[in-house]
């Protein structure tokens, strides 16, 4: 017995393996992230950025601020529409506009002395030792060095508190001396948007779309398992809804949607079965009958002139009712044969359409009686035998029930990429609306009446049906905008 998946059993794996997606891009495009905060916002590149921005401010004022000389940062708020100062390690402010940063920028500033002598390599560390006795003069310091990646992110912070957004960035000030003193750049505003504009958001945009690519990666073979099934189940229910009950799904799966395939395709096996077993009821009741039949018109034929003239008119009467039975016959013969399998004794076959509907017109002697409008560079693809009984049914019909005194029949047909449709009208009184469904239906007729002047017994259209649906079509009725009634009748295309 095969295991039954369910669908929702599905969704959860897909999801888990999404959220794992997603923790492992995170982890794997910012591995060396410091903190699960608004740090996190601070890439590599906007962390190298920081620091040239901090080693250039730091540079330019700091021989200004060892004079204690109050200096502002204008130019710089300018340019990054950011406000910026400088604190140094015990939390006072050394240049800028003044600034009273929170508590927890406070005890960021704090730090900034540890962290970044922290950084700074033995030789250089040795010569701030010192501190520089004034008879020494001034020394020439080698250049700062790069820092680590992993020392960089431990020089920066982004912190979000009350209604500002502040970036620090660790540096060392150099005085008129050549002397480094540990300071710390702070950047702060209250605009997001001018934050983000600030930083690089360049790597996360990356990410996210990485994200969502992956995403989509993982998800559409699963959502295109269900679309598929969900397609093939509605073309098989649209198939077995008009009659074509020998459509399958053709899905096999192991979950609701396979369970649902199967119940489809066993309700048209049954169905496919049941109207078998009708049709072939009907073709041997008929076939059974005909036989006797056929002996009683004979016999009614011999007894013909030995009757008296009295008993013509009853015998008149018996003749006429014999031929209505055989009438009968005959179109249960044809409605029986005109099933969805076809009919075996001859193949579908490509044939030029106007040619065609030509000769179905001479074969029923109303070529005088019908306007033909089709195209001779139409072909079809059909069973001559069963599209002619059906066509030939429909020019019938219309002029039993609409003649040529209201207006010409009309036989139009037209081509596309899809189908071919061949359209019979005419100008009767069309049927009731609530008819039109029900057209097509064995034994149904829009009269409540059945009398022999009202028409046939209603397998007219119901053999129309079954042999366009043979043919591999299918059949529509309206009634035409004007008055009238019309059979619409789309065709395969000819497959070469």
């Amino acid at each position: 017995m095969k295991r039954i998946v369910p669908l929702y059993g599905k969704f959860v794996v897909w999801l888990i393996a999404n959220l794992l997606l997603v923790c492992w891009a995170a982890f794997f495009f910012f591995p060396e992230r410091y903190g699960l905060g608004w740090s996190v916002l601070l890439t590599h590149s906007t962390r190298e950025r920081l620091q040239d921005i901090a080693d250039d401010l730091v540079a330019e004022v700091g021989p200004v601020v060892s004079r204690e000389i109050k200096v502002g940062l204008q130019r710089y708020d300018d340019a990054h529409h950011l406000q910026f100062c400088i604190f140094d390690a015990a939390g006072r402010q050394l240049a800028g506009d003044e600034l009273d940063p929170p508590r927890e920028v406070e005890q960021e500033l704090a730090r900034t002395e540890i962290l970044v002598f922290s950084t700074i390599p033995g030789p250089l560390l040795g010569n701030l030792a010192a501190l520089m006795p004034e008879d020494r003069g001034r020394i020439d310091l080698p250049p700062w060095p790069p820092l680590d990646r992993r020392e960089l992110q431990r020089q920066h912070f982004l912190l979000h508190v009350g209604d500002r957004y502040w970036i620090g960035v660790r540096a060392a000030m150099p005085d008129l001396n050549g002397r480094l003193a540990p300071v710390t750049v702070l950047a702060s505003t209250r605009s997001f948007s001018r934050l983000l504009f600030f930083l690089d958001t360049t790597p996360w945009l990356g990410a996210a779309l990485l994200l969502i690519v992956l995403s989509i990666l993982l998800w559409t073979p699963l959502l295109w398992s269900l679309a598929d099934a969900i397609s093939s189940l509605l073309r098989a229910t649209e198939r077995i809804a008009n009659g074509q009950f020998n459509a399958r799904t053709g899905i096999e799966r192991q979950d609701e949607l396979g369970r649902l395939a199967q119940a489809v395709d066993n309700v048209g096996s049954r169905l496919e079965g049941f109207v078998s077993s009708q049709k072939n009821f009907l073709a041997d009741i008929a076939h059974e009958v005909s036989s006797p039949l056929g002996r009683l018109q004979l016999s009614l034929g011999l007894l013909e002139n030995l009757i008296d003239e009295r008993a013509r008119p009853a015998f008149g009467d018996v003749h006429e009712e014999v031929q209505l039975m055989s009438e009968l016959l005959g179109e249960l013969l044809a409605f029986s044969r005109a099933s969805v399998v076809g009919d075996a004794r001859q193949p579908p076959l490509p044939y030029s359409l106007q040619g065609f509907v030509l000769d179905v017109l001479r074969r029923e002697s109303a070529r005088d009686h019908v306007l033909v409008n089709v195209p001779d560079s139409i072909q079809v693809h059909v069973n001559a035998s069963l599209l002619g009984r059906a066509l030939g049914n429909l020019v019938r019909n219309a002029l039993r029930y609409a003649g040529t005194e209201r207006g010409p029949i009309e036989i139009v047909a037209h081509g596309s990429q899809q189908h071919v449709s061949l359209r019979v009208m005419d100008r009767g009184p069309g049927v009731p609306e609530l008819a039109l469904l029900k057209l097509g239906d064995p034994f149904y007729r829009p009269e409540a009446a059945r009398s022999r002047s009202s028409g046939g017994i209603g397998l007219g259209l119901a053999t129309v049906r079954n042999c366009v649906t043979a043919c591999g079509g299918s059949v529509s009725f309206r009634n035409r905008q004007g008055g009238g009634f019309e059979a619409d009748i789309h065709l395969p295309l000819p497959r070469f």
